[in-house]
């Protein structure tokens, strides 16, 4: 009796071992070895010094073991880290808004859906879809407050049940204080206690320094299309801007935004480059209570 050959392909790598850490005892995959090899011998934890990830590209400014991010508009290449991206470069790891010509991040969209827009160009009734919503029915808030001790998120600030804390921010250390921590000791970025019950000498560590010797106000100014903030309001250089606020949405208008619509009250253009039918929306509330009061 003839048997046919069977003309069905053989696994013959099935069950290969996949290759681990080196250090005795971890099983983890390795990503970190020699500068200048691609040779992966550890993990990050049981990493020697001097070793880089071997196993991801890395940024490409000299030195910068960090990975890369950003990249050219259009493109899926990244090439620099947020810190030392190049001018006009955009994430490119993460989907964009569907706007024409924006690069923010797309975070709103129809409830249940997938993130379409950022949330300036978020159409009517869109919400954040990227965070867990609060429990509380009808809520559309960010959910961030759960159990003490627990990591889950339940709840916003509102509807947060008694004895229930922020579950995704550390808390100030003195006991009983439920506030999100902003002081630390000098020369360390540990954050430990909030305004009211931090120790003497401690300062805030939550927000970058400004660059004047002795000067320990909080940086916000930075070079004209840079996102870096390097000096204070009071020690900038002569053309320096604010790089921490909004601007104006006209091209090349450096100014903070104040007026909107009333539909949504996001302050999209300064006061010159308003639109018509735009209200200070900064100012909205304000304005309100002064005709209340007239």
């Amino acid at each position: 009796m003839m048997f046919l050959q069977s003309t069905l392909p053989i696994a013959r790598h099935r069950g290969r071992k996949q290759p681990s850490c080196e250090e005795v005892g971890c099983s983890r995959r390795p990503s970190y070895g020699k500068d200048n090899t691609k040779k992966a011998e550890f993990c990050a934890q049981h990493r020697q010094q001097g070793m880089v990830n071997v196993a991801h590209k890395m940024c490409g400014h000299t030195a910068c073991s960090t990975r890369p991010s950003y990249g050219d508009a259009g493109s899926k290449k990244a090439k620099f880290c947020s810190q030392h991206a190049k001018q006009g470069m955009v994430n490119v790891r993460m989907k964009s808004c569907g706007h024409p010509a924006c690069f923010a991040r797309s975070s709103y969209g129809t409830a249940g859906s997938k993130a379409e827009y950022c949330s300036r160009h978020a159409q009517q009734g869109m919400v954040n879809v990227n965070h867990k919503r609060c429990g509380h029915p009808g809520c559309m808030k960010q959910a961030s407050y759960g159990t003490a001790g627990s990591k889950k998120m339940e709840f916003c600030s509102q509807h947060a049940k008694q004895g229930m804390v922020s579950v995704v921010h550390k808390i100030c250390g003195h006991p009983g204080c439920t506030k999100q921590p902003s002081y630390g000791n000098a020369g360390s970025k540990k954050r430990e206690f909030c305004f009211q019950h931090a120790k003497q000498g401690m300062h805030s560590v939550s927000h970058k320094r400004c660059g004047h010797p002795g000067c320990m106000t909080k940086a916000s100014y930075g070079d004209i299309g840079g996102r870096k903030a390097e000096l204070c309001s009071q020690h900038a250089k002569e053309g320096m801007v604010s790089v921490v606020h909004k601007r104006c949405g006209h091209p090349g208008c450096i100014k903070q935004p104040s007026y909107g619509y009333a539909v949504n009250r996001k302050a999209e253009f300064c006061s010159p480059h308003a639109k018509e039918g735009m209200i200070d929306v900064k100012h909205y509330r304000k304005q309100q209570v002064s005709r209340l009061n007239v």
